[in-house]
């Protein structure tokens, strides 16, 4: 269980440096990219689920801790898995995409015309 807690320090880790990094971009006028905030969920669920199997193996028999033990081992190899998926080599955010709208026209300046005459 050791083993897991520090895996998921490390995960809680990169999910800050993410999160630092994201509201940076975001100031900076960019978008979060999809995959990140999907990344960001697992990690959220992660914590959730490990904390449940917390929970557990303080009230569980002989029995269920080994039945536990698998479950910790399963846990720690997506945890490493969910770490390696945080590395986005290509960026967190993407340039937001130009405002969509209709050029409108300008009228005529009153006394234009008699600047251009006078010139």
């Amino acid at each position: 269980m050791n083993d897991l807690r520090l895996r998921l320090d490390y995960l809680n880790g990169r999910k800050q440096d993410i999160e630092s990094e994201n509201e940076s971009e975001i100031h900076g006028g960019k978008m979060v990219k999809k995959e990140v905030e999907k990344w960001l969920d697992k990690v959220e669920k992660m914590n959730a689920e490990i904390e449940k199997i917390e929970q557990k193996l303080v009230v569980v028999s002989c029995f269920s801790r080994a039945r536990l033990g698998k479950l910790v081992r399963k846990k720690i190899e997506e945890v490493k898995e969910i770490h390696r998926q945080g590395c986005f080599s290509d960026g967190l955010a993407v340039d937001r995409p130009p405002a969509k709208g209709v050029t409108l026209l300008t009228s005529d300046l009153e006394g234009e015309t008699d600047v251009n005459n006078q010139i």
